[in-house]
């Protein structure tokens, strides 16, 4: 068991989106907490090629947040064969100098690899120097063909929708785990009501009012100035927090957009955060985009969630599944969250049905259990 934790884990992730980033932190969180010592999260990419950094963060945030259509025909594109082959060459290009001097120099015993980009340079090194492979799928229900196509790793999946997608489409049941969303372990313990009320306190904002949250991860929430201003037309009296993370554009049109509110209304506009637990702790309402990370915290947390936006293709599966189990609302546009937002205000019986909703959903913590696993496998056959 010492010479198992003395392991050095190398966790491969890309600055696509601040839930990839969120998802390697969360496996790196718990791989200490159970003794690993020695866990390296790494970026192969934007440290050796500018332009690879470019598409993979700047570029990446463009297509998916302000031109949603190009981020649909790329995703589109990827489902097709010839797609997924030539996104996994790109990716072999801008990654395989940057993993193959991390090998070098850390000399890592295991790869956790959480995007699937970099697959066909993580394969190569690991057939180099052979280390055992596990793939974290971070697209929690009806995963692109980009993630188990074009290697033989383990792979470690968020739920059995998605190891049964895999599986129809000719991925052996031996290779895929399956598990429940990626969450951190806070977020499966609710604040005391003193703790809640001292946060709130603190951030300025009136313990005894709701608070509507609006927060769509790192990478903040598209459409979130049009919403904002749908729901300062709202006549009912609640205070507003919004989580705009490195969308700086927004936050500087927000608090600019506030101003004339500010004076019969508690609003803050945050840019990046590291707050987010308490803040939707404190939240009586979050408005959220279509992600797994942010889905995952509202529900460990008990907190109703109104889905506002997603990106194309990748996340619809997600919304579906929130939405089939009457675990929240999906309003596709600003005047459907004003009105979802002022039903659950004004009428608390409702309020407390959805609320019910959602106590009785039981969503586990198995990220324990994802890491146990992961570092139970030895193969290295790619």
């Amino acid at each position: 068991m010492k010479e198992k934790l003395n392991e050095r884990i190398l966790i491969i992730y890309l600055p696509t989106g601040g839930g990839h980033l969120s998802n390697a932190k969360a496996l790196r969180e718990e791989l200490l907490r159970q003794g690993y010592t020695d866990v390296l999260l790494y970026d192969p990419i934007s440290p050796y090629s500018a332009l690879g950094k470019f598409l993979m963060g700047t570029g990446y945030r463009l297509a998916s947040q302000k031109i949603p259509m190009i981020w649909k025909i790329i995703y589109l594109n990827d489902e097709s064969r010839f797609g997924r082959c030539l996104t996994h060459l790109i990716g072999l290009v801008f990654s395989l100098y940057g993993m193959l001097l991390i090998c070098k120099t850390y000399q890592p015993t295991r790869i956790i690899c959480t995007h699937a980009i970099p697959s066909y340079a993580v394969k190569y090194c690991a057939k180099k120097y052979k280390l055992p492979v596990s793939m974290v799928v971070t697209d929690p229900f009806d995963p692109p063909r980009l993630w188990y196509e074009g290697h033989t790793f383990e792979i470690f999946c968020y739920s059995r929708d998605a190891a049964l997608w895999m599986q129809k489409r000719g991925v052996p049941a031996r290779r895929i785990h399956a598990y429940n969303l990626l969450v951190q372990e806070k977020f499966f313990n609710q604040m005391t009501a003193q703790e809640v009320h001292t946060f709130m306190v603190q951030e300025g904002f009136n313990p005894d009012k709701p608070l509507v949250l609006m927060a769509g991860g790192a990478d903040g929430l598209p459409k979130a100035i049009s919403i904002f201003r749908k729901l300062m037309k709202s006549k009912l009296d609640f205070q507003i927090a919004v989580i705009c993370g490195h969308d700086i554009d927004t936050y500087n049109i927000l608090n600019l957009l506030a101003l004339p509110f500010s004076k019969n209304r508690v609003i803050k506009i945050y840019s990046f955060v590291t707050t987010m637990y308490e803040l939707m702790n404190a939240a009586y309402i979050t408005i959220i985009k279509a992600g797994p990370g942010v889905i995952g915290e509202a529900l460990a947390l008990k907190k109703p969630m109104l889905i506002a936006s997603s990106l194309p293709g990748q996340e619809r599966p997600n919304i579906h599944w929130v939405t089939k189990n009457k675990l929240g609302f999906y309003c596709y546009k600003p005047s459907l969250v004003k009105k979802r937002v002022e039903q659950l205000l004004s009428d608390p019986v409702k309020y407390a049905e959805y609320k019910h909703r959602l106590e009785l959903f039981h969503l586990e913590n198995t990220l324990p259990k994802m890491i146990s696993d992961i570092t139970s496998s030895n193969k290295a056959l790619h």
